[in-house]
This record gives C-alpha cells, structure tokens and sequence, in this order.
C-alpha cells in the first residue's frame, strides 16, 4: 500500500480478528461533493476506507490511496 494517508493495518481487536479476516468491514468515508454526487445518482470515488470491526468497531486502520479508494468505489459493507 502507498503510505499516503495511510495507517498502519496490524493487530488483533478484541473479538480476536484481524484485518485479514473475511468479516472485517471497509468502510468508505466521502466528502460534501461525493455526497452530493449520490443524491442525483452517481457513484463518488470516496475519499478514505476505513478497516473496521464488525463487532466491537475496532479500527485496523485506513487509506486515502488513490487505487486503494479505486478498488471500493462500488463496494457497499
């Protein structure tokens, strides 16, 4: 991963995953234009994903890479 914007995604929650996990969540986080862009329905790049817990909401960590952004522009979780 690029180290622009990001953080660093190790360790364990205290639900015992890891970022690797199947169920941990990327969450995409968009600005003002991005939401705008979704009321007359269009789908934004967003800004920054953030990798979550299900559970108890631990964050492993985000990005605001450009390709990692890319990867879940169409993603929904």
């Amino acid at each position: 991963m690029n180290s622009q914007g990001d953080e660093a995604r190790t360790g364990v929650c205290r639900c015992g995953r890891s970022v690797d996990d199947p169920a941990t969540l990327a969450v995409a986080r968009y600005r003002g234009l991005g939401w705008l862009l979704f009321v007359i329905g269009i789908t934004p790049t967003p800004t920054q994903i953030d990798f979550v817990c299900p559970s108890c909401r631990h964050l492993f960590g985000s990005s605001s890479a450009p390709e990692v952004c890319l990867r879940y522009k169409f993603r929904s979780s």
